[in-house]
């Protein structure tokens, strides 16, 4: 019990029902995977309509659902550098994407900063490193 608490207060965690998630902070968490995820469907929905891989600097089937997929990938990749470091904001405040409880560790903190790290670590190395050609394809 703590001492400096009034009667009628109680915390947050106590009042909430536990973590709540919301829909922004989620997403800005999970954001890195979007540019991958717009540009792994746009070529995987080519793939599908050629009957073959995609070949970059020649194939481009006109769909509708590849044209979403690829803008909405391209979007992504380009506001990446501002929605970022919001990313990482959220990671170390709001651990996990939950609504933050006055009660909720530090060891939370630094395992939802890392694992952020981690996912944005191996968003670059699989752009950097582009094993498919999905990322030479999906610039062109």
């Amino acid at each position: 019990m703590n001492p400096y608490l009034t009667p009628g207060s109680q915390s947050i965690a106590k009042r909430g029902g536990g973590f709540r998630f919301t829909f922004l902070t989620v997403l800005l968490y999970c954001y890195p995977l979007l540019p991958v995820a717009g540009a792994y469907l746009a070529w995987g929905l080519s793939a599908v309509a050629l009957g073959r891989t995609p070949v970059a600097y020649r194939d481009y089937p006109e769909n509708l659902a590849i044209l979403v997929c690829g803008y909405t990938g391209g979007i992504t990749l380009m506001i990446a550098p501002l929605v970022l470091p919001f990313g990482f904001w959220i990671a170390v405040w709001r651990p996990f994407g939950c609504v933050a409880t006055p009660d909720v560790s530090v060891t939370a903190r630094f395992i939802s900063l890392g694992v952020f790290c981690a996912v944005v670590a191996i968003v670059w190395l699989l752009f950097c490193y582009d094993p498919w050609g999905v990322l030479t394809w999906f610039l062109d």
